[in-house]
């Protein structure tokens, strides 16, 4: 029914005013943190998350994120400059599981569970630069995964 985002405060406890409904909850965690992004119930996508129905009492719902694995890179076109804007996602034999974008140095860091990764680095739309795909990644640990994109024909 659309989108009400909400921060959690210093205890991890949240609050959201909203109608009777059914609801699927998505969870973000915190930019930096290593916790691993999910739905209600630690499914992977809406689809599979289990749903919330709000009537006309309160609901209490408890959500817990679980702790993953640190990748972290610097993506930079062919002369070295850091590129800021490219999306970079990680994906697994079930699809696509994390993602974010570099910032203005270049850099980039996601948490996911241990285990094998298809990295994909897309270039930022406008520009001369063409997207990294396909790259696998196993991922035991913290993991260092830069990746240099090309340029383009002119």
């Amino acid at each position: 029914t659309g989108r009400s985002c909400r921060e959690t405060d210093a205890a991890g406890a949240y609050s959201i005013t909203t109608r009777p409904e059914t609801y699927v909850l998505n969870v973000e965690p915190p930019e930096g943190s290593d916790l691993v992004a999910s739905y209600h119930a630690g499914k992977r996508t809406w689809a599979d998350a289990d749903t919330v129905t709000v009537e006309r009492a309160d609901v209490t719902v408890e959500l817990v994120l679980a702790a993953g694995v640190r990748v972290s890179g610097t993506v930079r076109d062919a002369t070295g400059v850091p590129v800021e804007g490219a999306d970079v996602s990680l994906s697994d034999g079930e699809g696509w599981l994390a993602g974010t974008s570099t910032d203005a140095t270049g850099r980039y860091a996601v948490a996911v569970p241990p285990g094998r990764y298809v990295l994909d680095v897309f270039a930022p739309r406008f520009g001369a630069l063409v997207s990294v795909v396909g790259r696998t990644l196993v991922v035991d640990g913290p993991a260092a995964a830069d990746v240099t994109l090309p340029l383009g024909p002119p």
